[in-house]
């Protein structure tokens, strides 16, 4: 998925003093800091998902404006316009809840935690809306990498998860306003939305008293209340986008569209839905599901990843591509005489990688709890559940395990991301050949040409320890 540049630390703090002047907040109390820091990050999601709605709008556009369909202009299209549109209200409301925010800050005002989760919650749903839409308005050509929409999928995705997932700050903030009102009540009387204050206080009380009647599709009175508190959490953001755009003074329309969307959800709020309706006790679904062993099995997911395979056009081997070099004479400098290889760091490296390969497992074995035949060496470290955070914890063992003069690089899991892949590039590193060495232990770009192979069939971590040896061959010509 996204935030593939992201990489998480641990950080040790061993024998460094802390005294009074670097400690933040009070002795004891690292939670509030952490939660302090955590509203402020939930604001800044939802700024970002204003600059990434924006983004989405301009590509939107870029691409209607210049497609043409059966029914004319793509941009012209009922189902198109009224998208964009929803879009462009939409940034706006967030914008103006995301610039209140801020504004109250700047001037050392005081924001309610209702607020931040308000931000948290609409920011990432509208910014994941305007995503799905981009992919969906360039069809086809939406799942394409080129065309920057799943790049933008992918980021948007994660947002409605980290710092709280959506569905956690709905009931979070439904809670705040069926148990502890009062901040979020002078909050908005404050702004001179008393009206608005009334009705929100109003429907949470109807959609508590809704779902602990016998008309609820929920018979246990805290699955109810639980249930209660998304909903009103829900209707609780739609009220602070509301008040945003009026503190703000916005434009007309783009207030009148957030009252509307407002009202419909306080309407939906008292209905039990189709899917309510239809909800199940978590015994009856759990033996439901288990039913499907019977169609499909237990699968094992193992995807065939993504194809890294050498772009055609830039394969030495290419027939077409090689014939066409030949006739412009540019084949001088690949096919230069095979040169004799060492054997001395064939068998270091050999062993070595051997060694490391089996350390790799073990410790595999130990930190996940499997089992020596589970693993394989040609099976990715994240297919058996190596996160960021463990991959930062193998490279410090790793270089306690070889007792290296240099640190390894903390992404080292992802740059070769199977076992053999990582041994293989460790023994190079722990055995310390040398550049010239090295180039004779490992076969060139020139050896793997002039053998006819196929470098669509090299691993990662083959082609990178290949290309730096011809490199360092092409350097001392």
């Amino acid at each position: 998925m996204g935030m593939r540049a992201m990489v998480q630390n641990t950080v040790f703090l061993d024998q460094v003093p802390v005294g009074s002047a670097q400690l933040l907040g009070e002795a004891g109390a690292g939670m509030t800091v952490a939660q302090d820091a955590m509203m402020y990050g939930r604001l800044a999601i939802a700024a970002a998902s204003v600059g990434g709605m924006k983004r989405c709008a301009q590509l939107m556009l870029r691409y209607s404006a210049r497609r043409t369909i059966s029914t004319g202009r793509l941009l012209d299209n009922p189902v198109t316009l009224t998208r964009l549109s929803w879009l462009t209200n939409a940034i706006a409301a967030l914008n103006s809840l995301v610039t209140l925010t801020a504004q109250r800050l700047d001037h050392g005002q005081s924001v309610p935690k209702e607020v931040y989760a308000a931000c948290k919650i609409i920011g990432p749903e509208f910014y994941w809306q305007a995503a799905d839409n981009l992919v969906q308005c360039r069809g086809g050509r939406g799942y394409i990498e080129t065309t920057l929409a799943p790049q933008i999928l992918r980021d948007a995705r994660v947002l409605r998860i980290v710092e709280g997932p959506t569905e956690s700050l709905a009931m979070y903030l439904g809670a705040r306003v069926l148990n502890q009102p009062k901040d979020l009540r002078d909050f908005l009387i404050e702004l001179n939305l008393i009206d608005l204050a009334d009705a929100l206080f109003e429907a949470a009380d109807q959609v508590l008293t809704y779902y602990l009647s016998p008309q609820s599709p929920f018979t246990e009175e805290i699955v109810a209340k639980h249930q209660a508190s998304f909903v009103v959490g829900e209707v609780a953001a739609w009220t602070l986008l509301v008040a945003a755009l009026t503190a703000t003074s916005a434009n007309a329309s783009e207030i009148e569209w957030a009252q509307e969307h407002l009202e419909y959800r306080i309407a939906q709020a008292v209905v039990t839905t189709p899917d309510i309706a239809a909800v199940v006790s978590s015994l009856a679904v759990t033996q439901h599901i288990h039913h499907y062993q019977d169609s499909i099995g237990e699968i094992d997911q193992t995807p065939a990843g993504a194809d890294e395979r050498l772009d055609e056009w830039l394969r030495p081997n290419s027939p077409d591509i090689s014939a066409a070099a030949h006739r412009t004479g540019q084949l001088s400098d690949i096919t230069q005489p095979k040169q004799p290889r060492s054997s001395n760091p064939d068998k270091a490296l050999f062993k070595q990688e051997k060694n490391i390969e089996q350390w790799l497992v073990q410790w595999l074995t130990q930190r996940l709890r499997l089992e020596r035949s589970q693993i394989e060496s040609d099976k990715a470290l994240a297919d058996y559940g190596v996160d960021s955070v463990m991959a930062v914890e193998l490279t410090q063992d790793l270089e306690d395990f070889l007792t290296l003069s240099q640190p390894l690089e903390v992404t080292l899991a992802w740059s070769f991301p199977t076992i053999a892949d990582l041994a293989r590039h460790l023994a190079t590193v722990s055995t310390g050949l040398s550049s010239s060495q090295s180039a004779e232990a490992l076969p060139s770009l020139t050896q793997v040409t002039n053998a006819s192979a196929d470098l669509a069939g090299l691993s990662e971590a083959e082609l990178a320890d290949a290309l730096a040896a011809e490199l360092a061959t092409v350097s001392r010509r």
